[in-house]
């Protein structure tokens, strides 16, 4: 068993699901006219797929662990995934059976443009979600120094607000093309989209959720000890930046002679 299969087995991660992501990605990688016309697809996949093993430092979860992976709901999104890309793989498989790059393909691929850009959207929004996941849980659960975390926090802080403004920028896309549609449109269209901005607007809120979170997460820092050596230039504590995550700060023994020695906030 493998790191990643033994971290899906403790989470809750079905074997299922791990299969049909690594299917859709041996599907483009077996084909590459199939990369070629849907290389966005592929970017996807292929960031997913990858990204997988980053849930492998879980291989020996304990319960506590397991409440804040919960909490994260990854578990969720990759068995959702996983049914997900399953089906599209039948669907891709349908599609290209006469090949991909001719008429019947590219014909193939034009007339499930909507349900291609669906899949898209649930695979953008598990691989966020699989950052998001892994993000927090290694700021709770790896020791690091608290000046370390605390920038860890702030990148993932930039990443979540960023992730969340493209999704909704591309919901309220989706909501206005909606508006435009009436009744005499394909309804497999109008429920292909219904589907993705329900997608979109359920990772919206989970971005939310993440970000509160992230600053529940607080830091105690403590330094001591320092002895800084002649003519060096040494800050200690914390930037500016990431002041509003400090609960306390303690920095106590700091020896300097010909040094520059900033302590503190800087």
């Amino acid at each position: 068993m493998s790191g990643l299969e033994a971290a899906a087995a403790i989470i809750g991660i079905t074997d299922v699901a791990l299969r049909s992501v690594k299917g859709l990605y041996n599907f483009f990688e077996d084909l590459q006219d199939a990369r070629e016309s849907l290389p966005q697809i592929w970017s996807e996949i292929s960031y997913l797929q990858t990204n997988l093993s980053s849930l492998e430092f879980l291989a020996k979860a304990g319960e506590d662990t397991l409440k804040n992976v919960k909490a994260t709901g990854i578990t969720q999104g990759i068995n959702e995934c996983g049914n997900v890309c399953d089906k599209f793989t039948r669907q891709l498989t349908r599609w290209t059976k006469d090949g991909v790059d001719g008429l019947i393909g590219k014909l193939n691929f034009k007339l499930h443009s909507a349900q291609i850009e669906k899949n898209r959207a649930r695979l953008w929004v598990t691989a966020r979600m699989l950052d998001m996941a892994v993000g927090i849980l290694t700021l709770k659960l790896v020791l690091k120094f608290e000046t370390e975390r605390a920038t860890e926090i702030s990148a993932l802080k930039q990443a979540v607000d960023s992730w969340q403004l493209e999704a909704e920028q591309a919901r309220e896309k989706i909501s206005a093309e909606l508006r435009t549609l009436d009744d005499t449109e394909d309804s497999g269209v109008i429920d292909e989209l219904d589907e993705e901005e329900g997608v979109l607007k359920r990772f919206v809120e989970h971005s939310g959720q993440t970000a509160g979170q992230l600053q529940a997460i607080k830091l105690n820092q403590t330094i001591s000890g320092i002895k800084s050596d002649d003519n060096s230039t040494v800050k200690l504590g914390m930037p500016a930046a990431v002041v509003d995550k400090v609960v306390q700060q303690t920095i106590t023994d700091v020896t300097s002679t010909k040094s520059k020695v900033t302590v503190g906030i800087w």
